[in-house]
Parts: structure tokens; sequence; C-alpha cells
């Protein structure tokens, strides 16, 4: 070894050292220990002005507890902000609006030091865009693409950004950079067709996504057709399609995955579904069969068959599986759902009042259980409680028409006339057409 590395060795030793003694001496030391970011922060103290260090301990700030119930919070604050209102400026509220500002600042540092650092770039536009602040984000995103027009996670995020704009076309562009840059990776046409199938949840008539999703899973299929055919891929193929609408075309690739993998859980199963959809109950239940011969804990596999019973009028049958849906998986909610729902019609009322509170606990924002639990007190002439669960079930679903119906009925039943005249308005906004009886006995308690 030459003198002059023996020299810068130890000229390095001694920088350690020296940091570590300050450290010990340090009354923080014991705090900076103990939440685990002693090795990163002393890396810093020793090379303060190293980018890929301070991106990382941005980075790990970003997932700590305490980082991220801030950004919660912040996230609220922001939603304030872009409302126009003012936001209250308490000690909570400093505190979580320094938190993201010594995030965003770290990142900033990162890149003072070297503003070509792309992983700070990109990581900050990430952050921001997480936060809300998406017109900062846009412009990191568009910055990183200036130093690397390859980066296809960038592209990506701007289609995003474009697409919550409402800018289809501009959306549409990006995603198809994401797809020229990763022509033969499979993920990235699952993640740009996840998109489209989210757009078009909300907008099903979207002339544009609809194009560019038909369009996507066409080279999606070329892509696997091209390369020695994976079980899995013909499943990703198989819900492509069911989301599609092309339902036949769904049932091939599943079918296809199956003659590659037979013990293909995920096909066997999403094929019963399609199956059970397109009114093939005996090959639905095969395929829940098989899927529950490789994985007998797969708890929606005997739910669903307990559910082509119950469409068959076989209670007894459909009862059996749906117990045990509830011992396979002891927190399915469906499951105690319909496992109530045959006890209420075959008038086994106790159960299925265990059974609905069951369900609602697992499920507290079903509204439908609520209102077969109410159905069920008023069986048994428990008014109050079946007011209760009716007002539950409002409260979930505000358009529930029956509920209100219910309420006003059952309302005027035990005397609570004004509450009857209230519920009835509610019921006749959403389209009920009362009897002119009782709208006649009514009127008084107008």
């Amino acid at each position: 070894m030459s003198k002059n590395k023996i020299i810068i060795l130890v000229a390095t030793l001694v920088v350690v050292v020296v940091s570590l003694v300050f450290f010990l001496k340090s009354k923080q030391f014991a705090r900076i220990w103990d939440d685990g970011l002693f090795p990163i922060k002393l890396q810093i103290r020793i090379s303060p002005n190293n980018s890929k260090l301070l991106t990382r301990y941005a980075l790990i700030l970003q997932e700590r507890e305490e980082y991220r119930q801030a950004r919660e919070v912040y996230l609220k604050i922001r939603q304030i902000q872009l409302e126009g209102s003012a936001v209250n400026k308490k000690d909570e509220t400093v505190d979580v609006v320094n938190k993201i500002d010594y995030i965003i600042n770290l990142y900033k540092k990162a890149l003072a030091v070297n503003e070509d650092y792309v992983p700070a770039l990109y990581n900050l536009a990430f952050f921001l865009e997480s936060i809300n602040h998406k017109q900062e984000a846009f412009d990191y995103y568009l910055k990183v693409l200036e130093k690397n027009p390859s980066f296809v996670d960038a592209h990506f995020q701007l289609g995003n950004l474009y697409a919550g704009l409402g800018e289809a076309d501009n959306a549409v562009l990006a995603y198809d950079q994401v797809l020229k840059l990763s022509p033969d990776d499979e993920q990235f046409y699952l993640r740009v067709i996840s998109m489209y199938n989210t757009f078009l949840k909300e907008n099903p008539s979207d002339v544009v996504y609809g194009q560019a999703r038909r369009s996507a899973i066409e080279k999606y299929t070329e892509v696997i057709n091209a390369k020695p055919l994976k079980a899995e891929s013909l499943f990703n193929l198989g819900y492509l399609y069911t989301e599609l609408g092309d339902l036949n075309r769904a049932v091939s690739a599943y079918q296809s995955a199956l003659d590659i993998n037979p013990n293909h859980v995920e096909s066997l199963y999403n094929l019963g579904n399609l199956n059970k959809r397109l009114g093939r109950f005996n090959e639905a239940r095969s395929a829940y069969e098989k899927a529950l011969k490789v994985n007998p804990k797969l708890s929606d596999g005997y739910l669903n068959i307990g559910g082509i019973y119950a469409q068959q009028g076989k209670s007894k049958e459909a009862k059996e599986y749906y117990e045990k849906a509830i011992e396979a998986d002891s927190k399915n909610a469906k499951a105690y759902f319909n496992l109530a729902y045959i006890q209420e019609t075959s008038e086994q009322l106790k159960s299925a009042i265990e059974n609905y509170q069951k369900s609602i606990e697992l499920d507290p924002e079903n509204a439908e259980a609520r209102y077969n639990l109410a159905n069920v007190y008023v069986t048994l002439k428990l008014y109050d409680r079946a007011i209760a669960a009716y007002l539950e079930a409002v409260r979930i679903n505000p358009n529930h028409l029956n509920a209100w119906i219910n309420l006003a009925v059952v309302s005027y039943q035990i005397g609570q006339y004004k509450n009857a005249v209230r519920y009835c308005d509610e019921a006749v906004l959403l389209g009920y057409n009362a009897p002119v009886q009782f709208l006649e006995a009514l009127k008084p308690y107008r």
C-alpha cells in the first residue's frame, strides 16, 4: 500500500472516531440510536454534501409511521387550502408542516449539491404528488425526463397527472411512451391497463380511454404470445378481457392458463366466477370445487358455491357451503350475511340476527346488512331496534329507498307520526309512489 493511501485511510478513520465520540457525548445519542436512524445520520455527518445519502435519508423518513401520519394530516390541510379556507395554525399543524417541509428540503439539498441527480428529482416529484402539490410534481417529472428521457416511471406518473387534470389525450401519449420504452415488460402493460380500467369505471363511455385500453390489451396479447406461454400471463389476459367485457375470450384465456397449470387456483376461481355470470352453474361449481381441492382455505370458493345453490333454490346446500366459507375464514363478512339471509327466510330469526350482527361487525358500512337486520327486528316486533337499524342503513346509503319506506311505515305504526311524515317525504323524493291511503293518514301531522 502506498504512503498516500495509508494517510488517506488514517484520516478517514480519525474522522469516524471523532464523529463517534461527538455522538457518544451528545445528550441526543440515545434518542438517535433508538430511532434507528443513527447509521444514516452518521454517514451524512461525515459526508454532508452527498446527494445519494440525502435522498436515501428522505426516503427512509417518508416510510416511518410518524411521517406517514403527518402526510395524512397534511393532505387534509392541503384540501382545506385548495378550497380557499384558512388553516388553523395549531401546534400539531405546525409540527406536521415542519415534517413535510423537512423531507422536501432534504431532496432540495440533494439537488443543490447535484442538480442532475435523477433519483432526487424523481422522488421529490413523487412525494410532492403524494401531498397534492400536483403542479410542482408535474414540473419535477418534466425535469426528470430532461435528464433521462427513458425514465419509464416518470412517464407513467405524468400520465396519471394528465388524467387527473382531465387531459385524456396527453395521458394516453404518456402511457404509450411507457409501453414503447418497455415493449416486453408485462408488468408495465398491466399497470397502464389498470389505470385505463380505473378511468373507465368513472366514465364508461370515454372513447379515448376505451380505444387506448383495447389497443394496450392487443399489444399485451402479442407480447405474451411472443414468449413461452405462462399460466400467470394468461390469467392476467383473462382478467383484462373480463374488464373489457369480452367474457368468452376471458374464459378461453383462463382455460389456456389451466392447460399449462391445471392447479392454477386464481384461474380456476375466476373461471368459476365467469361461468356463474354466464349462468353456466354446473361449470362454475366444477371450477370452484377444483380450486378448493388445491386450496381448501379458499373461503370465497365455498361462498360462491353456496350462492349457486341459493340461486337454484337449494337452501340446505347453500347454508352448508356458507358455513364452510366461515370455517375457512371467520372474517368473511359476506358469508355471515348470506348465511343470515338463508336463516331469515327459513324463520331461524335468532340465528339470523346473530349472523347479520357478525356481518356488520366485520363490515360496518354494509347498508344492506343493517336493512335486513331491521326487517328481522320488525318481524319480532322489536320496533325501536328496527328503526335504529334502518337509520344506520340510510346513513350509509341515503338513497336506500326501501329503508326510508319501512322507516315511515314502522314509525307510523308505533305512533311516531312526525317522523313518519319526514321519512315518507324522503322516500317520495327518491321516487316512492306512496299509497293514497297512507298519505291521507299522514296529512294531520304535516
